[in-house]
Order: structure tokens, then C-alpha cells, then sequence
């Protein structure tokens, strides 16, 4: 088994938080794998045996080799059909909506074939990347495209938006979204209305899922971590709140899901 991230290149910064790569042998592969929301939208590539996806929305479906998704607030569950060979690039939301130059509401709980969205550079790029057995020159490869197509966008239009984006991610959701529309410079309704299309998710909606994200990086703080301290900092208001909250996004209380799923959920959701 293979599990390596990457930080992105300076000039992708602003667009993409990291990509990552997997490769499991058929021998090593779990089956049946739950991923959670986590704050980030991704572009995904299967260079190795397909997969397939089921969720509550969508049903069971066998997964493009390269395919976009955008925002999500319900588990999936991914199998794996042999051999996983998988590069994500995980997006800030803002990113992908300049990535595809479209609204990204479109994309919240979808994954969308990437030959439809990109066309024949998406189908050569994947071609590069079996080429070659370094999981470096495929990474190399990733960022070299991620570049051509994010290297002339003008950020402008967006900027108070991604100042909003930022806060709420730099807060790990535990932020006043009043006092945030007054810092972003937008009024309230305008933030809600551009949020939805350039993000996805309301502001408030898309705190509650980085919230949920920040439990997993509390969790796995070194030392003896108890609940009622990942309660509190996590910014609930009690444990029946958390747990109603938890199992909302991952379709179970906490404690079975940190039991069977969690280093699965670490690598598809950029965890």
C-alpha cells in the first residue's frame, strides 16, 4: 500500500489545498470503503481498475476513471473493482468554481464524468499518468495541467468571496456568519446568494461541515483525546448535538464510524 500527499505548487495555492495518491494491491483492498464530507470539492483519476460508487442521492454506479465532484453533506461508499491507483486533487470550493468557470452548485452531491467537463485533455492526461511508474512525474504531471488551466484566471470578481471562503476555513466552521458578511464586505443575502454559486453551500451549511471535518483532525491529535474535550473545541453544544451532527454527515454515530472507516475516509476525502 502507497498513501502520499502533496502540497500543490505556489501557483495553484489559492485553488487547490492538496492532491494526494493511492495504490492499493487487490491483495491488500478492504472492499467496501465510506467517504465522508470534508469541505472540499475534487478532481479524481483512476489510472489503475475502476470503482464504484453508492450513495442515498445517486444509487450504485460504476465511477468514470477521471470524474469531478463537487461539495458533499452525505457519505458514499466506494469499491474498488482490483488493483487502486488514485490521484485527488482536492479543491477549495472557490477553486473549483474557477477551475470549470461554471456555477458549482450544479456539482454539490454529483460526480460528473471529467470528458464531459474537459474533454480530451482530461482523457491525455490520464493517458500521461499510466505512462509513467513515478508517483512523482504523475504528480508532476497533475500539477503541470492544473496550471495551464488555473494560470490566467482573474481572481478579482471573487475576492470577497474568497475572503469569506478563508474565514470560514481558517475558523474550522466556528464563526458568526453575521459578523463574517460584515468583514467580507457583502451584505447578507449577497453573501448567501454568491456562497450557493461559487461554493455550493450557504455559509452557515458549509460551516457545519467544516465543523464536522474539524472533529477528524481533533481525533487524531497525539495523546488521549476524549470526546467532551473534542465536544467543546469543536464548537457544539453539548455531546447530543454533536452526535446528531456527526451522524447527519456520516450516516452513523461517531464511535462505529472511527472504528471501522477512518483511514479509507482519510485518503478520498483529503483527510
Amino acid at each position: 500500500m502507497l498513501f502520499k500527499v502533496f502540497s500543490p505548487p505556489a501557483e495553484l495555492k489559492t485553488y487547490v489545498h492538496s492532491i494526494q495518491i493511492m495504490e492499493v494491491d487487490k491483495s491488500e483492498n478492504s472492499g467496501r470503503n465510506k467517504i465522508v464530507p470534508y469541505g472540499y470539492a475534487g478532481l479524481l483519476l483512476h489510472y489503475k481498475d475502476p470503482c464504484v460508487q453508492t450513495d442515498r442521492i445517486n444509487g450504485k454506479r460504476l465511477l468514470p476513471q477521471a470524474f469531478v465532484t463537487g461539495l458533499t453533506d452525505q457519505p458514499i461508499i466506494i469499491e474498488a473493482l482490483g488493483n487502486i491507483g488514485t490521484i485527488a486533487v482536492n479543491f477549495y470550493p472557490l477553486g473549483l468554481y474557477h477551475f470549470l468557470r461554471s456555477a458549482v452548485y450544479e456539482f454539490t452531491n454529483s460526480t460528473v464524468d471529467g470528458t464531459e467537463l474537459l474533454g480530451p485533455e482530461i482523457i491525455q492526461l490520464r493517458a500521461s499518468i499510466m505512462l509513467t511508474s513515478s508517483i512523482y512525474e504523475k504528480i508532476d504531471l497533475v500539477n503541470r495541467f492544473l496550471v495551464r488551466k488555473l494560470g490566467n484566471i482573474d481572481f478579482r470578481n471573487s475576492r470577497k468571496i474568497e475572503y469569506a471562503q478563508n474565514a470560514l476555513i481558517a475558523s474550522k466552521g466556528i464563526i458568526n456568519i453575521a459578523q463574517l458578511s460584515k468583514e467580507s464586505g457583502l451584505s447578507l443575502s449577497s453573501l448567501e446568494r454568491q456562497f450557493r454559486k461559487q461554493i455550493g453551500f450557504s455559509p452557515k451549511y458549509y460551516a457545519r461541515i467544516l465543523r464536522f471535518d474539524y472533529v477528524f483532525k481533533l481525533k487524531q491529535m497525539p495523546g488521549d483525546v476524549n470526546w467532551q474535550d473534542i465536544v467543546f473545541q469543536a464548537g457544539y453544544h453539548d455531546q447530543a448535538h454533536f452526535i446528531k451532527e456527526f451522524s447527519k454527515f456520516a450516516g452513523e454515530p461517531p464511535k462505529g464510524f472511527f472504528l471501522h472507516h477512518l483511514f479509507s475516509s482519510r485518503f478520498y476525502s483529503g483527510k
